[in-house]
């Protein structure tokens, strides 16, 4: 699962850093994108959750840097709150 999390966001991480300069802008995948964070933030919730004796829950419990120097915690309250506001802005450009 933590594998599986992580190589989503790193996959993101990459098309981020690419921008909008080298592909031409697609509602569906960024939509989509926005979806893959959303449900691995979920995996490594679950992680704790599920698993919380192991090494790599007690890690991200402790604040351990996942994605851009942020921890689990930062993840949630920022990365999801923006994910989601972005989500709901694409979902109304697409109506």
């Amino acid at each position: 699962m933590y594998v599986e999390a992580m190589q989503v966001l790193q996959n993101l991480e990459v098309s981020a850093s690419t921008g909008p300069k080298r592909r031409q802008f697609n509602l569906d995948v960024e939509l989509a994108e926005i979806d893959s964070f959303l449900q691995a933030v979920e995996k490594l919730e679950r992680i704790v959750t599920d698993y919380p004796s192991s090494d790599i829950a007690v890690k991200l419990v402790n604040g351990q840097p996942i994605l851009r120097g942020m921890s689990l915690a930062e993840l949630k309250v920022v990365g999801v709150k923006q994910m989601k506001e972005q989500r709901d802005a694409f979902l109304h450009l697409k109506k």
